[in-house]
């Protein structure tokens, strides 16, 4: 299984292969590769998931749900840091001033005031 963790980038650009055959020989390999070296996977994985591709974060999840089975507090670890890293990379006023033009918008063009409340209510916590 070793020699497989250095195409592990390449094997996780086919995890949404149109070919039906080949998807399930790298959904195989890969589930097989996580069970002996499951932190070479994690990080790979969790980029995936944020793709912007549906069928590459399906994918992905199919693939985190395969790994919770023999190593669930690594992949719920990874999940948390990656949330966690994304969620202080975006700064306070940036986060603010995001929430106030999509307030203004609800406000303004929508006439929504319970949409506008609901959007600012988080910041305030």
């Amino acid at each position: 299984m070793d020699i497989w963790l250095e195409v592990i980038p390449q094997l996780i650009a086919r995890i949404e292969s149109p070919t039906q055959a080949v998807r399930n020989g790298v959904h195989e390999l890969l589930s097989r590769v996580a069970k002996e070296h499951p932190q070479a996977l994690v990080y790979p994985l969790v980029v995936a998931c944020k793709s912007q591709s549906q069928q590459r974060r399906v994918a992905a999840e199919e693939l985190f749900a395969r790994m919770r089975a023999h190593s669930g507090e690594l992949v719920e670890q990874a999940l948390f840091v990656s949330a966690e890293l994304i969620r202080i990379a975006i700064l306070w006023h940036e986060q603010w001033h995001e929430a106030l033009d999509e307030a203004s918008k609800l406000y303004f063009g929508a006439h929504d005031i319970d949409g506008m409340i609901d959007t600012l209510e988080p910041l305030h916590k």
